[in-house]
């Protein structure tokens, strides 16, 4: 158990440390600079990014590919990011949090610390703590355990530890308790005497009651338009859900259609080899029929002449007269009955399929239906025009040929059956 405070430092210094990585280079902030996207980069890391656009030094963020113009400095001259420096200084309070028993007395600097004052964030003994609560400028001054803060180590409470003011940069051994409004920078009284003489200035704690207000209300804007953003997001989103939900039914009907012609078109398969069927049972009776009937003939020609031969090579020439008027009588008739004609096969093999049409209706199935946006009339977003509009007189009534069309210029396929106008000049 007396581990944990320790391990909930080090576990919330590891999360802290990770705010404190360079986008770009991905190594910690040095000289963090702030874009006017809001995004904090390395100074070196943004000057790598410096083009020319339209002859002003610009640089693109490479979060959001935001521009930023930069001023006549540079990337020099862009806002030093305030929130940087304080998460390191937090982080130094953390590593000293984490290990006191590493950190000396900042007053005497001979003892370990044991203490911190959470109104100057001074690292101190014990002994020093005590002279420090007796001193007159920190004698209201709060002043913790450092086993204490360990037990509620999380970047909440390492805020709350972090130096509460500013040292000047022109004279380091002083801190800066007054705002330049006129140089909008922090400067301490003697920056006032000769720095800042004739500037606009005053306490930091009155100019920021001044400010605060202002600050605040320039965030609701931004805080409306965040609202307007997000219920952007959030129509996307459904429409996004909308347009796939629309997708898949789009999809079940095209499938329907299709479906519906690909049966009609089987249906019509079936129906023309039906007739083909039926016409060539047809074709092929007839000719069975008629194959039945030349066959009978060709056997009873050929007994003929198989008698008759056979009778000239056996008969004698007596029985060969005898039988010469019925045989001849017989061929006669024979003869006499045969039609050549009833030899031609009484069927054609003329069957076709016609398909004039097929072209047409392959051209027709290419083109048929279609996926499109529907555009409709909106109330204000969209309007008519026409060549035949004509300067109009007022009780007289005037006629004129509309093209509808939408606010992106689609003609609408929603069909107008009535415009109502109003004369607005004349």
């Amino acid at each position: 158990m007396a581990e944990a405070p320790p391990k909930r430092a080090e576990e919330a210094l590891k999360k802290l440390t990770a705010q404190l990585e360079c986008g770009v280079c991905f190594e910690e902030y040095k000289d963090p600079k702030l874009l006017s996207c809001f995004h904090v980069f390395c100074k070196q890391c943004l000057e790598r990014l410096v083009v020319q656009t339209a002859g002003q030094p610009t640089l693109q963020c490479p979060n959001c590919r935001g521009t930023t113009t930069l001023p006549s400095q540079g990337v020099s001259g862009l806002q030093s990011d305030f929130r940087m420096h304080n998460l390191f200084e937090i982080r130094d309070v953390f590593e000293k949090v984490k290990k006191p028993q590493q950190t000396q007395c900042e007053n005497c600097e001979k003892n370990h610390s044991t203490r911190i004052c959470r109104d100057c964030s001074f690292f101190l003994c014990k002994e020093c703590a005590e002279i420090h609560k007796k001193w007159k400028t920190s004698r209201n001054h709060k002043i913790s355990k450092i086993t204490d803060i360990q037990a509620s180590a999380d970047e909440a409470s390492m805020v709350s530890l972090k130096r509460k003011f500013s040292c000047c940069q022109k004279h380091p051994e002083n801190v800066c308790k007054i705002y330049c409004e006129t140089c909008h920078e922090l400067i301490c009284y003697d920056c006032t005497i000769r720095l800042h003489r004739g500037h606009q200035y005053d306490l930091i704690s009155d100019t920021f009651t001044k400010y605060k207000e202002e600050i605040l209300a320039s965030l609701e804007p931004v805080k409306h338009h965040i609202a307007a953003a997000d219920k952007a997001l959030q129509d996307i989103n459904t429409r996004e859900k909308e347009i796939s939900d629309q997708k898949v039914a789009t999809e079940t009907d095209i499938d329907e259609q299709i479906n519906q012609l690909q049966h009609s078109l089987e249906k019509r398969r079936t129906e023309l080899k039906h007739q083909l069927d039926k016409l060539t049972q047809h074709k092929l009776k007839s000719l069975a029929a008629q194959r039945d009937r030349v066959e009978l003939l060709h056997t009873q020609l050929a007994s003929c002449l198989e008698y008759v031969e056979d009778s000239m090579k056996t008969g004698t020439q007596g029985e060969i007269l005898e039988m010469k008027a019925p045989v001849l009588k017989h061929i006669q008739d024979m003869t006499a009955e045969f039609k050549p004609d009833t030899l031609v096969p009484e069927e054609e093999a003329n069957m076709l399929f016609i398909s004039d049409n097929i072209s047409d209706l392959n051209r027709a199935c290419c083109e048929v239906a279609d996926v499109v946006e529907e555009h409709v009339l909106c109330d204000k977003n969209s309007y008519v025009s026409g060549k035949t509009i004509r300067i109009v007189t007022i009780g007289e009534p005037t006629f004129a040929t509309f093209h509808a069309v939408d606010r992106c210029e689609k003609g609408c396929l929603q069909p107008v059956t009535e415009i109502t106008s109003e004369l607005v000049s004349c």
